[in-house]
């Protein structure tokens, strides 16, 4: 679970701002003998952030459900992966699907 709390700088309102709930759950399987592992993955995310000039403020929520196949190369295990293996997990607030930058309620995204 992660929770971000910040203003996005504008040149006619300079007090706009955001807070951001993002959470998500992930379950994977492999078989012993296969090269490859199976997974699904829930995530969702909320938004609420103020509207221009001052007139309120918006949420925007955001639900998620992924379904994948992994091709491990080296790794014999999941939990060989899990221990030695790269992670690419990065989260960011503002590249969050219901951030302000997001859905273009910032000001500065493109529609």
């Amino acid at each position: 679970m992660l929770y971000a709390n910040g203003n996005i700088d504008l040149v006619f309102d300079p007090s706009q701002g955001f807070q951001t709930w993002t959470w998500h759950v992930k379950g994977e399987w492999r078989l012993p003998t296969a090269p490859f592992s199976v997974y699904a993955k829930y995530q969702g995310s909320e938004t609420s952030f103020d509207t221009p000039f001052g007139f309120g403020t918006t949420k925007t929520t955001d639900h998620r459900v992924l379904l994948g196949l992994k091709l491990h190369m080296v790794d014999r295990t999941l939990q060989q992966t899990d221990r030695a293996g790269a992670t690419l997990d990065i989260i960011s607030p503002t590249a969050n699907p219901t951030s302000p930058v997001m859905t273009g309620n910032s000001g500065n995204a493109i529609n």
